[in-house]
C-alpha cells in the first residue's frame, strides 16, 4: 500500500495544525479549501509532525474537518 492512500497526513497553516489522519488525496483537497478562503502557510506534513506541532500550538476550531486536531 502507498504511504499517500494511507491516513497519515495533516494539514498545517499560519494558524497552526489544521487537520490529521488524512490521505495526501484529502490533505490536498483541504488546502485548496483553505487557499480559497484566503488562509495562508499551508503546507501537507505527516500526522506525527502535527502532532507535535499542535501540543506546542493548539489549532482554533473551524469545523473544516471532522478530523480536526483539538
Amino acid at each position: 500500500m502507498s504511504e499517500l492512500t494511507e491516513q497519515r497526513w495533516a494539514v498545517v497553516s499560519e494558524r497552526g495544525a489544521e487537520a490529521s489522519s488524512l490521505t495526501y488525496q484529502e490533505a490536498r483537497r483541504l488546502v485548496r479549501q483553505l487557499a480559497d478562503e484566503g488562509l495562508h502557510g499551508l503546507s501537507i506534513i505527516t500526522a506525527a509532525a502535527a502532532n507535535r506541532i499542535s501540543k506546542r500550538m493548539p489549532a482554533k476550531q473551524s469545523g473544516h474537518s471532522q478530523n480536526r486536531l483539538r
